[in-house]
């Protein structure tokens, strides 16, 4: 799929709004040194005390992006054929689930997922390994796809009566009690288990087993689906994200993969989407989550900061999600004139939001 290019110099309108989608802006645990530490990120922080807050309901990365783009949920959010249009592939009116290759590793009674990131795949690897499983389930008439050696894609033949969760929330936990729920559970449990015993025999994980790198040993089903109609307020995209870059391409939208030292795309509403400290949150690594941020700080933030209060944009919004919730701060060209809200440290916000409507912190 081709992306057709953007400028990337801001342009002199007042009515110019930018959006900045931060998944993972929120570390959970605002007491940990790694992760809140100094020096302070000023430009996000004065957009954040000094900005128009809003929250509501929404379950989940994928459900804000979709919901943005008038993407209802299907029994998944239809995150696999939204993405995998986005890598390049055409979805067709077929189902589609996402079928990422993982890491069991096991700890104490549980299988405990380690993020994709950690496997390292490379591209002859994902290959025979999806060749090993669409010979291996030919007859249940499912074909596996790589685009990309840590997104795997599986068309079936027809939806099935599972619902699952995805890879995000099942990271760092014991996938036991993660597995599809609905009507076909049991049948989907079943293809867990053969999956994996096919990826244990594998010459290709008995190499890296010998290397010492961790094995392939199973797939995450999550965000089925079918290709839904996508629309949205949005007019430019710059994202790396294939579920992002696949609902612009649905929309109609252009967009643009994110530029190594940063810039806005012209346009009068402009979606950046920012996926550097969500990567580092999956791995569990506060001190990593942390430079992500400061390099956003640098590349983004601080600019977006220096055009609302030079006037080149009228207006910029900070989204992220976290607990269930949706979070946005808005911000005017008139932030240069509220200096009396003085920049408070981004523990202070994540602080205010996280756990708000946890039951068991209000009880």
């Amino acid at each position: 799929m081709s992306r057709a290019k953007l400028g990337t110099v801001p342009v002199l309108s007042p009515v110019h709004t930018v959006t900045l989608f931060v998944p993972s802006l929120l570390w959970p645990e605002t007491g940990d040194p790694d992760a809140y530490p100094g020096p302070r990120l000023p430009a996000l922080e004065t957009l954040l005390s000094r900005g128009s807050a809003a929250e509501s309901a929404c379950e989940n990365e994928p459900a804000w992006l979709c919901e943005r783009f008038g993407v209802q949920k299907q029994i998944d959010w239809p995150v696999a054929p939204l993405a995998f249009a986005g890598d390049g592939g055409e979805a067709g009116a077929d189902y589609w689930l996402c079928a990422d290759p993982v890491h069991l590793r096991l700890h104490n009674d549980g299988l405990i997922l380690l993020a994709p990131e950690s496997l390292e795949l490379a591209e002859g690897e994902s290959r025979e390994l999806t060749g090993a499983l669409n010979r291996q389930f030919e007859t249940e008439g499912f074909v596996f796809h790589a685009p990309h050696p840590r997104r795997w894609y599986l068309k079936l033949p027809q939806a099935p009566k599972i619902r699952t969760v995805t890879l995000k929330q099942a990271i760092g936990r014991d996938v036991n009690r993660l597995l599809p729920e609905g009507e076909e559970r049991l049948r989907w449990h079943r293809i867990f288990n053969e999956v994996q015993m096919l990826l244990h025999a594998e010459p290709v994980n008995a190499a890296r087993e010998d290397r010492g790198v961790a094995v392939a040993n199973s797939l995450w089903f999550w965000g089925g689906g079918i290709l839904p109609a996508s629309r949205s307020s949005f007019d430019a995209m710059q994202s790396d994200d294939p579920l992002a870059v696949g609902l612009a391409r649905l929309a109609g939208i252009i967009s643009a993969p994110l530029p190594v030292d940063g810039g806005f795309a012209a346009g009068n509403n402009t979606l950046v989407d920012l996926r550097d400290a969500e990567r580092e949150f999956m791995r569990g690594n506060a001190a990593g989550w942390r430079h992500a941020l400061e390099t956003l700080e640098t590349r983004w933030f601080a600019p977006l900061f220096d055009c609302l209060r030079a006037g080149r944009i009228g207006k910029a919004v900070i989204a992220t999600v976290a607990d269930g919730r949706r979070y946005e701060w808005s911000v005017t060209r008139g932030v240069r004139w509220q200096i009396w809200k003085r920049p408070r440290p981004l523990a202070h916000h994540a602080g205010n939001v996280l756990h708000r409507h946890d039951p068991a912190r209000l009880a």
